[in-house]
């Protein structure tokens, strides 16, 4: 892709990348009209960082992706908490299956009850991040280390419990990574 230059009307960014920014809106987001005001949003921080005199964009196709990803990270810092428990709603997906629902509740248990075994810098790490859905920055704050630790700390989190949920329960899983179903390997484990 050529740089563009400061004076390109930003009219032929929005003809040229509006449709690949509402498509990748589109497929994370559930609300049409979320997408357009997603999409707006973009293109409206577009023009006004070219009109304050952005410098020379080498990438523009990367460079407009850079916010649209921002302002998807700024969309659902902005909604309010869910609970955990309301998998339906955090899942933002097409309704499920009762069972499907089912597995997922029960699961949702174990992980958090395995959650609870980790050792303790991990133990917190991973429930502020995957629980409670805090941004690491966030997560690093409240734990007095550096962002780089809080990073560390969750993915190091993440593969203990990951250790302790295969070492307790066999998982069935869809083509694309979704858990179908699960049983435990032992009988007083994955409670």
């Amino acid at each position: 892709m050529k740089p563009i230059p400061d004076q390109r009307i930003p009219d032929s960014l929005h003809d040229e990348f509006g449709g690949a920014i509402a498509g990748f809106f589109g497929n994370r987001v559930n609300d049409p009209e979320t997408v357009k005001d997603l999409t707006q949003e973009v293109f409206l921080k577009v023009y006004r960082q070219l009109h304050d005199g952005k410098p020379l964009i080498r990438d523009p196709r990367a460079w407009i992706h850079s916010i649209a990803r921002n302002a998807l990270y700024d969309h659902y810092r902005r909604r309010p908490r869910q609970p955990v428990s309301d998998a339906d709603q955090l899942a933002e997906e097409p309704p499920r299956s009762r069972d499907a629902r089912e597995i997922e509740e029960r699961l949702h248990q174990v992980v958090q009850t395995f959650i609870e075994r980790l050792p303790e810098p991990y133990r917190d790490a991973v429930h502020l991040s995957d629980i409670r859905e805090i941004d690491l920055r966030e997560v690093a704050r409240l734990q007095g280390i550096s962002l780089p630790n809080a990073k560390a700390r969750v993915q190091r989190g993440r593969a203990k419990l990951k250790s302790l949920l295969l070492e307790c329960c066999e998982f069935e899983l869809s083509r694309n990574g979704a858990v179908l179903d699960y049983r435990r390997r032992q009988a007083d484990c994955c409670r």
